[in-house]
């Protein structure tokens, strides 16, 4: 009898993990229906979403969300009594938007270059090129400053930053405000042992949200965490997609607290301090900084648009002295403002590997191992501004190893769309 009772376990404890990985496997299959999905999508259809049932007794159920510049996909697999879950962030890639070491929008000047800048891959400008200057005439020019071609055009048209995805997210976050499923009255304090409520639904908190040690809540589905005022993300919080946090004031990452795929939305700063982590999406309006030893980590996605005009100026600064590898967009809404109010700021002691893509102004002091996509570079020696002036600085084409993650296609036509899966996370 206890041979027989043994036999049973096994035979049950089997059947159990081959229903565990099944789950696995449906759960994958609901991501890769999404992702074929979203080649077709359209800015004036929905984003991917289903629920079917698979011919060996399971279910798959996905939804695509709107993920700041990117989408999320989380899928949902069931086979007998087991369930599995797999979270997606995905881009998109072109391969020519980022070919060139610097693409410059405006044709009208010509790209200088003084001091000790040091570009490695082609250039592509206006008519005028690339010449050598000295600022106040004084100072060396650092010899063999281009090692790559000029391509100059007549006309150039910067790569359209499609901000259909944007828009929708921007939709959501004003939706997600108003329906408030659970309020958290005042402030609230989160710590390690603190759990988010079981019941769905979007999360409010009335002033303040502190997030100190909070780590691994188990989650199957996107949560919506709204602060009316700011959030502090602090000491060992370690938290992974997909959670997104969206505070009416700023929202502050330091310590050592590290964040996966996370999506972070406030109206008015996001800063990366002290020593934490970051991956996923960083939106602002007007500030998104990283500061001392933040790192950024693939798939970053710093993003800085304002739909007000010249009202506000939208900044993205990287001052971290540890490496960030990331995409930054810095992005005017309404093109009819003036692009000098969009602004990519890096400081001399940084350095990133990725891309930068704007259609506003890039004031680079530091080191971009990659891609430079801008409509015009400023160098600034107060009172004066140095209009599509290089000085100092270092960009390096051929040290990007890597394919940086890229904003969604959905509106714009005119390109292939080709979504690609940048992190992929899930409960085992």
């Amino acid at each position: 009898l206890s041979a027989l009772t043994f036999a049973l376990s096994r035979y049950a404890a089997h059947q159990r993990d081959l229903s565990r990985q099944g789950a696995g496997w449906l759960a994958q299959t609901g991501i890769n229906r999404a992702l074929a999905g979203l080649k077709s999508t359209s800015a004036s259809t929905s984003l991917p979403v289903d629920t079917f049932a698979t011919p060996n007794g399971g279910t798959v159920a996905y939804v695509t969300h709107s993920w700041g510049a990117l989408a999320l996909i989380t899928a949902e697999g069931r086979l007998g009594s087991q369930t599995a879950l797999r979270t997606a962030l995905v881009g998109s890639w072109h391969a020519e938007t980022v070919a060139p070491a610097i693409t410059i929008g405006d044709e009208t000047l010509p790209m200088t270059v003084t001091g000790r800048t040091t570009i490695i891959g082609d250039v592509v400008t206006g008519p005028a090129g690339v010449l050598e200057g000295r600022l106040n005439g004084i100072g060396p020019v650092f010899p063999n400053f281009l090692c790559g071609k000029n391509f100059t055009e007549r006309t150039i048209i910067l790569p359209a930053i499609d901000t259909t995805m944007l828009r929708r997210f921007l939709a959501e976050v004003a939706r997600d405000r108003r329906q408030r499923d659970i309020v958290w009255s005042g402030s609230r304090l989160m710590q390690k042992e603190d759990q988010l409520p079981l019941e769905p639904g979007v999360i409010y908190v009335e002033n303040n949200l502190i997030l100190d040690g909070a780590a691994d809540w188990p989650l199957c589905q996107v949560r919506t965490i709204i602060v009316g005022g700011s959030a502090e993300i602090t000491g060992d919080t370690h938290l992974r997609s997909p959670v997104r946090i969206i505070a009416g004031t700023h929202i502050r990452v330091a310590g050592q607290a590290v964040l996966e795929g996370i999506l972070l939305y406030a109206e008015d700063s996001i800063i990366f301090t002290d020593s934490c982590s970051f991956s996923g999406t960083a939106l602002s309006p007007r500030l998104v900084a990283t500061r001392r030893s933040a790192a950024l980590h693939f798939p970053a996605v710093l993003v800085a648009c304002s739909e007000r005009g010249d009202r506000d100026t939208s900044i993205i600064a990287l001052c971290s002295v540890r490496p960030a590898e990331a995409t930054v967009c810095a992005v005017r809404l309404d093109t009819a403002a003036s692009y000098r109010h969009t602004v990519v700021y890096i400081d001399t002691a940084a350095a990133m590997y990725g891309c930068v893509l704007t259609n506003g102004i890039t004031e680079l002091r530091g080191t971009v191992y990659g891609s430079v996509l801008t409509e015009q570079f400023v160098h600034e020696v107060p009172p004066t501004t140095y209009v599509n002036w290089l000085c100092d600085c270092r960009i390096d084409r051929s040290r990007l190893s890597y394919q940086p993650a890229l904003p969604m296609l959905l509106g714009d036509t005119t390109n292939v769309r080709a979504p690609r899966i940048l992190w992929e996370g899930g409960d085992g």
